[in-house]
């Protein structure tokens, strides 16, 4: 794990607010006593990289949704898209967005976050060239079994 004692205070405290402020149905099912990951192990689950669901809305509200590879560092996530993707016309237009990923029925998560594109100059992109999208995560819903 590759997180800073400084990080995984952040993620904690998103975690615990997250679970303060959470409406009746997420309460029910993602932060019932025993059931909520700390940062340690919310990190441990995400690992460096996993594969995950973006989901986003274009500005008329319309979804996308897409299973990508999120790298997860600093506390932030990270994404790459193409220069010309739906997704990142949808970041552009709305920074809201968010990130599910699950392994199984017990050990899941919910990132909602505020996305901004890093290192973008319209002149540098090509076809081929990727641009790299930073998730600023605002909420996170992680559970696992209480067993672990």
């Amino acid at each position: 794990m590759d997180e800073s004692p400084r990080t995984l205070a952040h993620l904690q405290w998103l975690i615990d607010d997250s679970v303060r402020v959470a409406g009746a149905a997420i309460r029910r099912n993602f932060v019932a006593p025993g059931w909520t990951m700390n940062a340690r192990e919310f990190v441990e689950f995400w690992g460096t990289e996993r594969l995950a669901v973006i989901s986003t809305a274009s500005a008329r509200g319309l979804p996308h949704a897409v299973p990508v590879d999120v790298r997860l560092r600093d506390g932030k996530f990270y994404v790459a898209t193409f220069p010309n993707s739906r997704r990142l016309r949808d970041h552009r237009e709305r920074a809201a967005c968010v990130i599910t990923a699950f392994d199984d029925t017990y050990h899941a998560a919910i990132v909602y976050g505020q996305a901004r594109v890093v290192g973008d100059d319209a002149s540098e992109l090509s076809e081929g060239r990727m641009v790299t999208v930073e998730i600023e995560p605002t909420r996170i819903y992680a559970i696992r079994h209480p067993s672990g």
